[in-house]
């Protein structure tokens, strides 16, 4: 004989029972599948409402945030626009000033060219660099200081001035007056 046994599975019961006992089992893992689908679904609904009323409450806060934040740069606006306008209006006027010729000191230092026995006469601007310059002196010693002057000058020991150059040279023998006519290039 056979040591495994296998147990008979004998229904016993009649085709229509048979029959009923399946769809009653089938009714049953159909409610089942029912119950788990709904479920799930109940679970999608919630998961989906809860991002969708989570990111609006989000959003709603983060446009709050955004409001303030522009509220404060519209009222912090005519404050700005005021101080770039005032660093603008700055910084061209910085230019102006640093384009800008000053007469005066160029005068004063045509003017102070030359001082022992040597006067200057009289001087005219040209161009913003440039003075057409007349001097007068007495004696050789006038010329010579002029002449030395020049010399200086040209070789750049007068700050400010870059050169000069000596024009039309005039003498008078009765009263020993020279009279010198001489270009100044400022720098």
């Amino acid at each position: 004989m056979n040591t495994e046994e296998k147990p008979l599975n004998l229904n016993l019961l009649p085709n229509q029972a048979k029959f009923q006992a399946e769809r009653m089992k089938l009714q049953a893992l159909f409610k089942k599948i029912m119950i788990y689908a709904i479920v799930v679904w109940v679970v999608i609904v919630v998961i989906v409402g809860a991002l969708y009323f989570g990111s609006d409450y989000v959003l709603g806060l983060e446009a709050k945030k955004y409001s303030q934040t522009l509220a404060s740069y519209k009222a912090m606006a005519p404050e700005v626009v005021v101080g770039q306008t005032l660093k603008y209006r700055a910084k061209m006027l910085g230019q102006v000033l640093k384009e800008r010729f000053e007469y005066s000191s160029a005068f004063e230092r045509v003017n102070s060219l030359f001082k022992e026995n040597v006067k200057i006469v009289k001087f005219e601007l040209k161009d913003k660099e440039r003075f057409d310059v007349q001097v007068e002196g007495n004696g050789p010693g006038a010329i010579d200081y002029l002449e030395s002057r020049v010399a200086e000058v040209n070789e750049g020991k007068v700050e400010g001035v870059d050169r000069a150059v000596i024009g039309e040279v005039t003498h008078t023998q009765n009263d020993d007056k020279w009279k010198v006519n001489l270009e100044v290039y400022l720098k």
